[in-house]
Parts: C-alpha cells; structure tokens; sequence
C-alpha cells in the first residue's frame, strides 16, 4: 500500500507552473512527476523545482529515475511562455544529463517542444508536442504527442494528468504511458 501512495504522489517530467501561473506575475512550483508505461514495467519518476518569471521565461531543475536503471539524470530546462487571456503556449527546451556516466554521452539526451493550453477553468487541459534527441537504440521513437490537463485542487495543491504517445504510433496503449503529476505552485 505504501509503494502505490508513494507512486501516487509522483508525477511526469516536465513543469506545470506556467499553467497556475496568472499572467504578468512570478511563481514557483515543486512537482512530483511519474511516467508508467501501458504495457511495460518501465516506470520515470522526477522531483522538479520551476521558477516562472513575469515575464514569461521559465527555467527549471530536477531529478529523474528510471525504473530499470542503475542511474538517474539531472534535468534542467528553459521554456518561453506567452499568455493570452484564457489560452497560452510555450516552446521548451531540456537537457537530461545521467549523473553515473557523466563520460558517456549514449545516456544523455535533450528534448524540444511546444505546448498549448487554457487557463481559468477548474481544469486547464493541455496538449504538447516533443522531439528527443539522444543515442539510444532500446526507444526507437523520438516525437511525442501528449494530451491533459492540470487542475487546482486547493489553493496550494494541484493535480495533473496526461496521456503520452509516440507520433509513430498514435494513442496506440501498447506504446503510450500514462503521466501523473501532483505538485503545488506560489
């Protein structure tokens, strides 16, 4: 029972602070992220820390593990996020570097994006576009397709959800995963 709460409280490896975030001021989000494969035991979990500026740059840090690994990486990552009034995009860019093989670049990789939003509803959905860059042959797909949505349970306590597809193989569940996020912003 404590593995599935710890699991729980986890969520998927990118920020959500420019959602919460009213236009024009500054906030900062811890986040919980986890990342659960469909039909394989491949689990990502991340801790990630984000600050949005006012005026719209955003830059985080973080820590990512995998399941089925016996290192983890560190993320940073800077997006640009323009507002206009209920809707919203950003483009992103992040870095994942493996912390036990800083020498071997087959285990680092690097990530590119836009996402689109709406704002000011119980449940902002979202769909976001990424490309991969990285060496490794085990995940033969490199662009995602990823749609949710983040609501705002308390005032501090927000709760998002997505679904996670390779473009390849379009919300086909053999392929896909499922993100939860649990997190809070200031």
């Amino acid at each position: 029972m404590k593995k599935i709460c710890f699991i729980f409280l986890l969520a998927f490896s990118f920020s959500q602070t420019n959602i919460t975030t009213p236009f024009g001021s500054t906030g900062f989000g811890i986040w919980m992220t986890t990342e659960q494969a469909f039909k394989e035991d491949v689990n990502t979990t991340s801790l990630i820390f984000d600050l949005h500026l006012p005026f719209g740059l955003e830059m985080l840090f973080g820590k990512s593990v995998l399941s089925n690994a016996d290192y983890s990486f560190n993320q940073f990552g800077l997006a640009y996020d323009v507002k206009v009034f209920d809707w919203g995009f950003k483009l992103f860019e992040k870095r994942y570097d493996a912390d036990d093989f800083d020498f071997i670049e087959d285990y680092e990789k690097q990530e590119t994006g836009v996402e689109f939003y709406r704002r000011g509803r119980k449940l902002n959905s979202f769909f976001r576009y990424s490309k991969y860059s990285f060496n490794n042959i085990l995940n033969p797909y490199d662009e995602y397709f990823s749609i949710g949505g983040v609501g705002r349970m308390t005032r501090l306590y927000t709760f998002g959800f997505g679904i996670k597809s390779p473009v390849e193989k379009l919300l086909h569940m053999r392929y896909s995963s499922l993100e939860l996020t649990l997190g809070t912003s200031f």
